[in-house]
């Protein structure tokens, strides 16, 4: 595999800490909390169906306060690619496998981005992954950037600016962010580094043809 390419080692290597709970498994970058872990088994527990397959939103435990997503696979196909690694036939992958590789791939190449916390999937019946969850860190002094912009309708050719600075890093690091709007963007004017990119699950990432990614749900 091309060096730049991400593999399953080395996405753990950053998550040393597993932990398992029940038919659940999940990696963090640090040692999790009991506190944290209560709060994650009650997040899976939320009712989800074929029309709220995706949730995502804050999720609390005691101080600490994270972003979680998480995503219902309803299809026996979409099990078994992000089981096994395997692209759709339109030769992407699914959320939760392009979502992880692309923000460790932003990570290791210092593209501002919120930091993955840790990351966890659920098998059931057989032993297929069922449902998945990606948590990040959750910055209380960033705002998202559409909210910044309807409060500061007069800035917003600021706002473009560092916008287009921002995506100039990131192609120049060989990370190509398909959708790219001020909802995948947070900001804070404070920073040396005043925007975030998030949402990064349709990114391309150098380079295009490569061989496929071990998923690291197996």
């Amino acid at each position: 595999m091309d060096s730049i390419m991400l593999s399953v080692s080395s996405a753990l290597s950053s998550f040393l800490h597993t932990r398992h709970i029940a038919n659940a498994t999940f990696h963090f970058s640090e040692i999790p909390s009991a506190e944290l872990l209560d709060s994650i088994v009650r997040w899976f527990d939320q009712p989800k169906s074929k029309s709220r397959k995706r949730i995502s939103g804050q999720l609390l435990a005691g101080s600490t306060r994270l972003f979680a997503k998480s995503q219902l696979l309803d299809s026996l196909k979409s099990r078994w690619r992000v089981t096994l690694g395997r692209q759709t036939a339109g030769g992407r992958y699914d959320w939760a496998v392009e979502e992880l590789y692309n923000m460790l791939a932003a990570s290791e190449r210092g593209i501002p981005s919120h930091s993955i916390v840790g990351f966890g999937y659920i098998r059931r019946g057989v032993g297929l992954v069922q449902e998945t969850l990606l948590l990040t860190e959750l910055l209380d002094d960033y705002t998202d950037g559409q909210a910044w912009l309807e409060c500061n309708p007069t800035r917003a050719h600021w706002f473009v600016q560092q916008a287009l600075e921002l995506l100039r890093k990131s192609n120049a690091k060989s990370i190509y962010h398909m959708g790219v709007s001020a909802f995948n963007i947070t900001l804070n004017e404070k920073a040396v580094e005043p925007m975030n990119l998030i949402d990064m699950e349709n990114c391309f990432v150098e380079p295009l043809v490569i061989p496929p990614k071990p998923s690291p749900f197996r």
